[in-house]
């Protein structure tokens, strides 16, 4: 009987050591990515002044997390790990889990492999997550002993929002404010091709309505640092529909002021060629006029050498004639 308890004191003792090794079999998260369709991710200047990744109240929000099976301390190695949850938490404190693993069915991933796992969840309306905030998040992966029969989890693994470079922190856009961010975008992109100075724009009714847009454009800016969307909305689409009539009045300025080019410059070449045949009508009349002179020069040139032949005819004449006794 006193064997029997050594040994089973023995056996129990080897089970406790045992279990910090289970205990420490950690899955890694080496990196996470937010993924379409969000209104905007990167740095946003106009309100939150910080890098945010931002969905529409109602959309599907989705995020990639790459696990890998790396052992933490004290092993420092690789072992294969068996995943049951990949979640994140939100600072309005509602989790979203993967439906691709569960204690029920867990994924194992091989030592030294990785896997990708995605979370999608509905972006929460502004009632429950305000979109006047930047919020903070925790991604968690949760593991278990085995893939079969009795499971249970035998740790976490947790990364947080700034934990990776850029750090981006989750935004929930109303539905005015996705509409401000795509009103924003197409006007900075008209801004950006067709610049309100005279070389864009050298009719002067569309530079005015080009000018008029950038004050518009700069009032809803203002409005919406102030957290004031829907006056934002109303002014940035005023500025999008007078930067559009710029625009397009240029477009029939430059229309109509190249065909008068056009045609002034019609008229000019006709005016040339009229000149050009006045011009050649002169030049024969001359020609003619010099044939003329020239004709009436040989002629009197023909007559002079006449002249003088018959002169000369006269003085042999005289000078052969028998003289009178």
């Amino acid at each position: 009987m006193r064997k029997i308890s050594i040994t089973m004191s023995i056996f129990l003792l080897a089970t406790l050591i045992s279990m910090p090794i289970i205990g420490t079999a950690q899955a890694s998260i080496q990196t996470f990515t937010w993924l379409p369709p969000y209104v905007i991710r990167g740095s946003e200047t106009m309100f939150y002044q910080t890098y945010i990744v931002g969905y529409k109240t109602g959309e599907t929000a989705s995020l990639q997390v790459l696990v890998d099976t790396y052992l933490g301390y004290p092993y420092y190695g690789y072992r294969p790990t068996n995943v049951s949850a990949v979640k994140i938490w939100f600072d309005w404190d509602i989790n979203y889990t993967s439906t691709e693993a569960s204690i029920d069915n867990p994924i194992q991933i091989p030592a030294y492999q990785t896997r990708i796992f995605t979370i999608n969840f509905t972006v929460p309306s502004t009632t429950v997550a305000s979109n006047f905030v930047a919020h903070t998040y925790t991604i968690y992966v949760e593991y278990v002993n085995a893939t079969t029969g009795p499971k249970r989890i035998v740790g976490t693994m947790q990364i947080s929002w700034n934990s990776v470079s850029p750090s981006y922190r989750f935004a929930v856009y109303s539905a005015d404010q996705a509409d401000v961010m795509d009103l924003v975008i197409k006007y900075q992109s008209h801004y950006s091709a067709y610049p309100p100075t005279p070389t864009y724009f050298t009719s002067i009714q569309a530079r005015l309505f080009a000018g008029q847009a950038v004050i518009e454009a700069t009032t809803g800016s203002l409005r919406y640092t102030r957290g004031n969307v829907t006056g934002a909305k109303i002014q940035y689409q005023t500025a999008l529909n007078l930067y559009e009539k710029a625009l397009s009045t240029e477009r029939d300025w430059g229309t109509t002021t190249q065909a008068a080019t056009l045609n002034l410059t019609k008229v000019n070449a006709e005016a040339a060629l009229k000149n050009a045949n006045a011009a050649m009508t002169e030049a024969n009349a001359a020609m003619i006029v010099a044939n003329a002179t020239m004709y009436q020069s040989y002629a009197w040139l023909l007559f002079g050498i006449g002249f003088i032949i018959i002169s000369i005819g006269v003085f042999v004449y005289a000078a052969k004639k028998p003289r009178i006794p």
